[in-house]
């Protein structure tokens, strides 16, 4: 499955076109090389947020050096090119591929098991919408990454025995985790230094409580390391964005705001219905169940509350409780794996958060429900071990509960590729995924779309349907030639369609599935973009010809 996942991120990484989101993160790249502000140039036309507050280059900054030293990019500027995309995600991949080493070695610290540590890992990437994104979302997945080798970070140093120094080696690692967590989490969403300041504070009461209440000493080499971690992780994130440093206090009050109150408006198609930008409460929570592999989900849960339970028990039943919870180090360093899941997720419910396009700005949920799910299974086997059914048919049931666990997931985005992340499970997608839920809502099939045009055909791209057909419209609004998503892949044109098409009547249009919209009623469907998934077949883009005269048939009624 690890094998599996990997070759899907660099496989996706340069099959995938251009979202509708990178382009604009480039064109932040660009302007923060001009005067060092992470803004597009455009944003005081008003056509892009103003606040520099929500963005950091922490990633931009890597895959630009990364496509300088290939001689994609010159060191004052940024490219569209091909190359240059593909760079950009295949940066994104290898920072999936951290997170997934960093479930596997908060598992492994806490369990001592480096087979359930090798099936977290394998469950990350078996989660459709993280192998889905890692493959190109510049924004969610280094924060998602980030967080994750942080919160790795601290119960690697949480999780050593009392007893024993930390080797020189764990030290280093400890450190790097920090570091590079601090630099990708809060480099690339500047809010996350909230959480990621919790997470150290949580770390520390647990530290101080145990050296108060216990015979643990203290490990210099740990709080050494964590230290060390901090400051070049904080350092390089001032070294390359010192402008937005300048005045600390409004970067710890507007990266909050600027985050919650993110200007954008709209809806997303949620079991059928159209919720807005400032969503219900039970939005985020049935995104994030529809999003997850069900058997993933019950893992992780399990192993949640199992965790949360044994550290109750021990600290109850009378004098030198508390002193017993202390001292089972691992139990407590699982409780920062779980406030990673719930912390921010749960803040953002409660404070009435923007949120939009599902799981995709919570992602960082997802490696913590992976390292939980592992956990899970680990307190299983070991259940079954303790009470002497090792050799017994229980054992072997729970071993194909984990496989199913990994392989039907995999299966399935596997089916979607290269569009994993539109997966939905087999208990949200209940009643079908077309019309229910969003699919491909950051176009990342716009490229195939462009394939399946007649090569020397002119075409325009749409990124929202206007059902209404007004000139105008956003329907067909743009040539695929002057879109920034689709100019790098012009030359593909016509590759996956018929070189001898009888003469169309109307004009060929690309659009994306969005938001439940459909086709006017003067376009009709030619090759849509589609995956099969549990007998049907979902829908990517459409690929239209639209005459506006009106002797087209409704696209919806083909």
């Amino acid at each position: 499955m690890l094998i599996a996942g990997a070759i899907q991120l660099v496989v996706g990484a340069k099959e995938v076109g251009v979202t509708t989101d990178e382009p604009a993160q480039a064109l932040r790249t660009q302007g923060w090389l001009d005067d060092g502000w992470f803004l597009p140039p455009l944003s005081m036309a008003g056509l892009f947020p103003k606040s520099p507050y929500i963005y950091g280059p922490a990633f931009s900054a890597t895959a630009h050096a990364l496509n300088g030293l290939l001689g994609n990019e010159s060191r004052g500027s940024i490219s569209f090119s091909k190359d240059a995309w593909t760079v950009r995600h295949l940066v994104a991949a290898l920072l999936a591929v951290a997170a997934a080493l960093a479930a596997y070695l908060t598992v492994w610290s806490t369990t001592g098991s480096r087979k359930f540590g090798l099936w977290a890992a394998a469950a990350l990437l078996a989660v459709p919408i993280w192998t889905g994104m890692g493959f190109f979302n510049p924004k969610d997945i280094p924060a998602a990454a980030g967080y994750t080798m942080f919160t790795a970070g601290l119960v690697l140093a949480l999780a050593g025995s009392a007893d024993s120094r930390t080797s020189v080696t764990r030290g280093v690692g400890i450190g790097a985790l920090v570091g590079l967590g601090v630099f990708f989490a809060a480099g690339t969403r500047l809010a996350l230094w909230l959480p990621l300041t919790a997470s150290l504070v949580t770390y520390a009461a647990i530290v101080v409580a145990r050296r108060r209440f216990t015979a643990a000493k203290p490990d210099r080499v740990r709080f050494r390391s964590i230290a060390l971690g901090l400051a070049a992780g904080v350092g390089a994130m001032v070294a390359i964005y010192p402008s937005v440093f300048e005045q600390p206090v409004d970067f710890l009050t507007k990266t909050l705001s600027g985050s919650a109150d993110f200007p954008w408006t709209g809806a997303t198609l949620t079991a059928g219905r159209l919720v807005s930008e400032d969503p219900p409460w039970w939005y985020l929570p049935t995104w994030a169940f529809a999003s997850m592999p069900v058997l993933i989900s019950v893992l992780g849960l399990f192993g949640a509350g199992v965790t949360v339970w044994s550290i109750f028990r021990r600290s109850t039943g009378g004098a030198g409780a508390l002193a017993r919870a202390l001292s089972a180090p691992r139990d407590l360093a699982l409780l920062l794996v779980i406030q990673q899941a719930v912390l921010v997720s749960f803040g953002s419910v409660v404070l009435g958060s923007n949120m939009y396009s599902g799981l995709r700005q919570h992602l960082y949920v997802v490696p913590a429900m992976a390292i939980l799910a592992g956990i899970g299974g680990w307190r299983l086997w070991e259940y079954l071990n303790r009470r002497g059914l090792a050799a017994s048919w229980h054992r072997g049931a729970l071993a194909g509960l984990l496989c199913a666990a990994l392989v039907i997931p995999m299966a399935e985005q596997t089916l979607l590729f290269p569009y994993n992340y539109t997966y939905i499970n087999p208990i949200a997608g209940i009643g079908g995924i077309n019309g229910r839920w969003e699919t491909d809502y950051w176009w990342a099939s716009g490229r195939n779309a462009l394939q399946r045009v007649p090569a020397g055909e002119q075409v325009r791209c749409s990124s929202q349907l206007d059902a209404d057909g007004a000139p105008g419209g956003a329907f067909g609004s743009l040539g695929c030639l002057f879109s920034l998503q689709f100019a790098p892949y012009v030359d593909e044109q016509g590759q996956e369609a018929d070189q001898t098409p009888a003469k169309p009547d109307g004009n060929w249009t690309i659009g994306r599935s969005r938001a439940g919209a459909q086709p006017p009623a003067f376009c009709r469907s030619q090759d849509n973009v589609t995956r099969w998934l549990r007998g049907e077949s979902v829908l990517m883009s459409w690929v239209l010809l639209c005459d506006r005269s009106g002797s087209g048939s409704s696209a919806a009624g083909e």
